[in-house]
């Protein structure tokens, strides 16, 4: 039976040998992956940071709708009101006149 050799890795890798390189490369990849790993943390605080604010953002939103809503209930009541649209155009209608009888 062949007995089963093994090579010291200080055998393989010496400096600057392609083994040593990829090593290297290797370590650095791991160290990528440990940077992207704590970004990826980063992004998914500031996403709870974004769900938490988008829970409040409608209470907001709600109130100013409702405020605008009561601004055209206002409006509303003015040129509902008996009379007001009557009033308006007649004085739409004299300016009107008054400027094409001086124009003639």
């Amino acid at each position: 039976m062949a007995e089963a050799r093994t090579t010291p890795l200080s055998r393989i890798s010496r400096p600057g040998s392609a083994v040593d390189l990829i090593f290297d490369w290797i370590g650095a990849v791991q160290a990528n992956i440990g940077t992207v790993q704590a970004n990826i943390g980063t992004v998914q605080a500031n996403i709870g940071v974004i769900q938490a604010n988008m829970g409040v953002m409608p209470a907001d939103t709600r109130e100013s709708i409702e405020s605008l809503h009561a601004d055209i209930g206002g409006v509303h009541a003015d040129v509902c009101r008996p009379g007001a649209l009557g009033a308006a155009q007649a004085d739409t209608r004299e300016v009107l006149e008054t400027a094409v009888t001086s124009s003639i």
